[in-house]
């Protein structure tokens, strides 16, 4: 089973590695890429699984695939007179979108149930449109 997993997560990781092909990938088309890799594969049920039972993947299975995705999905300007905070705001805006989609793909139906919104893809979608138009006037 954690082999399965394990091959599940690379795949997962190794297709966010690849987001954006070189270019820098808008916030849309990460969004809808992380949700298809967490949700519609099962990886955020079966990630949640993995670390509630202490079965963890090496640190670098994920390091390694994630650690320039903030970069590219919020470019800080070169030259920048304030870089580091650019960049920490590069992370915080990938962490906000890797938690909240991971997230839905757990709890998302129950929490849409509890604040009296509609489920299912639509509504899904609707959320994730939401998403990134906030995300991208960071």
């Amino acid at each position: 089973m954690r082999a399965a997993v394990g091959r599940a997560w690379a795949a997962l990781f190794a297709d966010l590695k690849g987001l954006g092909d070189g270019e820098t990938p808008s916030i849309g088309d990460a969004i809808e890429r992380v949700d298809e890799a967490a949700r519609l594969r099962g990886n955020a049920r079966i990630g949640a699984w993995l670390l509630l039972s202490g079965s963890q993947l090496p640190p670098e299975a994920i390091v390694d695939q994630l650690v320039d995705l903030p970069g590219r999905l919020v470019a800080v300007p070169e030259g920048s007179v304030d870089a580091e905070a650019s960049d920490k705001e590069a992370r915080y805006v990938s962490l906000l979108m890797a938690a909240a989609l991971f997230g839905d793909a757990i709890f998302g139906g129950r929490f849409r149930e509890v604040f009296g919104l509609e489920d299912g893809e639509a509504a899904r979608a609707d959320f994730r449109l939401w998403l990134g138009e906030r995300l991208a006037r960071v």
